[in-house]
């Protein structure tokens, strides 16, 4: 018997810029692979901590997180791949 366990990808988004107006402002940036949920929300705590790292300007700005199940993700295009300096799940 076969267990199908969904696959969620994990999405950051902020504002990197002075002022964003709308969502399209933002930066959103979504995880290389998906991986079950238990592992997204590990990825999306890491995904926020080394986006402050990375960029000084996001230390005190929001960070919205998600994990949207891979099927039903749309307009995968319109983020940038995070590639993570290491992943601790």
């Amino acid at each position: 018997m076969e267990v199908n366990i969904p696959l969620y990808f994990a999405i950051i988004s902020i504002c990197l810029a002075g002022v964003c107006s709308s969502v399209e402002d933002k930066q959103r940036f979504i995880f290389e692979y998906a991986t079950p949920f238990h592992e997204c929300i590990k990825i999306v705590d890491m995904m926020v901590k080394q986006t402050r790292e990375r960029f000084p300007e996001a230390k005190h700005r929001p960070i919205a997180t998600l994990c949207v199940r891979l099927d039903v993700l749309e307009g995968i295009e319109n983020y940038k791949i995070w590639k993570a300096d290491e992943v601790e799940t």
